[in-house]
């Protein structure tokens, strides 16, 4: 899909508009910064957002070792936890995301429980009215839970 948006775009002219949306859509550096700052995690949801069974396990692994580097660029240090794009994850993925994260969210229905292992965390859907009707966002639900009694 990269492949044919940069064909078309630079046959028919569009390169700036895409740019363009991209800014309008995508936060900046600076934006990025000041939402550290002002206390919220910043985890990777792969480079290029590609849904993990359409993609190798070597190219899975590019995915996060570049989205790594770049908001690692960006913020002075890499992300801690990852989220998978699409919710699409592979038998075998945790041991790829072991080596590069301390925690990752996947999309399915579970309960969080101090033995949910840290590679599997489930998202909650956010109550209330979404933003953009045409989407539902999910939320994770991150950081050390404290439990009575351990």
């Amino acid at each position: 899909m990269r492949e044919l948006l940069s064909e078309l775009a630079e046959r028919w002219g569009t390169a700036g508009e895409l740019a363009a949306a991209a800014d309008r859509l995508y936060p900046s550096e600076a934006q990025l910064r000041r939402a550290r700052d002002a206390g919220h995690e910043i985890g990777s949801h792969g480079h290029h957002h590609d849904p993990r069974c359409n993609i190798s396990s070597a190219e899975f692994e590019q995915e996060l070792v570049r989205s790594s580097a770049v908001l690692g660029r960006m913020l002075g240090q890499a992300p801690r936890s990852f989220s998978y794009p699409f919710y699409s994850h592979l038998p075998g993925d945790m041991e790829i995301c072991g080596r590069h994260f301390l925690q990752v969210a996947t999309v399915d229905g579970a309960l969080l429980t101090p033995a949910t292992p840290a590679l599997a965390l489930p998202r909650f859907t956010w109550p209330g009215p979404h933003a953009n009707p045409l989407r539902r966002r999910r939320w994770l639900w991150t950081g050390t839970l404290a439990w009575p009694g351990r």
